[in-house]
């Protein structure tokens, strides 16, 4: 097993007994199977040691057995279609898992750093995102499984809007006094 991991939130639930001692069962998958199995009353009772981490997985022993959560594998990376462009709709292909998540969160990147307020799994560029690229972080995420974040692949440096690029060529063409005239 790995090292002991203190959870990063800090949330957990204290368990202690005069046979097994004192453990934190960590707010996560672990904890989430317990309580699945009705905790101390159930199969796996009492905590026996601390939860440990070991390239993804993560297990806990109990006095009635031990609880391993595996992480969700990417098999198919998600990825940023639609058109790179300011006032077109970008949507997050959520790609391939297993096992299947059953949620998932989003966070919109604009050269790396996260935009505030975009979190939902299609983005509409705006002027401020012209000439950047974008990027979608997703976390896939299922009870009794460790989460995985990925973030995708970043988009081509975002144009103008379409209605922009024809006003720049209806002006270089003259405006209403060219070949084109009036608008």
């Amino acid at each position: 097993h790995g090292a002991a991991v203190p959870h990063p939130t800090g949330r957990g639930s204290v368990h202690s007994s005069a046979v097994s001692g004192t453990w934190v069962v960590w707010a996560g998958p672990i904890r989430d199977a317990y309580w699945a199995a009705r905790s101390i009353f159930g199969t796996y009772r009492w905590p026996s040691g601390a939860q440990t981490c070991t390239g993804g997985s993560c297990s806990q022993a109990f006095s009635g057995g031990t609880i391993t959560a595996q992480p969700i594998q990417v098999t198919v990376a998600p990825k940023v279609t639609g058109p790179a462009q300011v006032g077109a709709t970008l949507l997050v292909n959520l790609g391939a898992h297993s096992p299947t998540p059953t949620s998932f969160t989003f966070a919109w990147l604009r050269n790396g750093v996260r935009i505030p307020g975009a979190t939902g799994s299609t983005y509409v560029p705006v002027a401020a995102d012209a000439g950047r690229t974008l990027q979608a972080e997703v976390t896939a995420s299922r009870a009794g499984s460790v989460s995985v974040t990925t973030v995708t692949a970043p988009t081509a440096a975002i144009g103008p809007s379409g209605a922009s690029l024809i006003a720049t060529m209806y002006a270089s063409l003259g405006g209403s006094s060219g070949q084109l005239g009036p608008a």
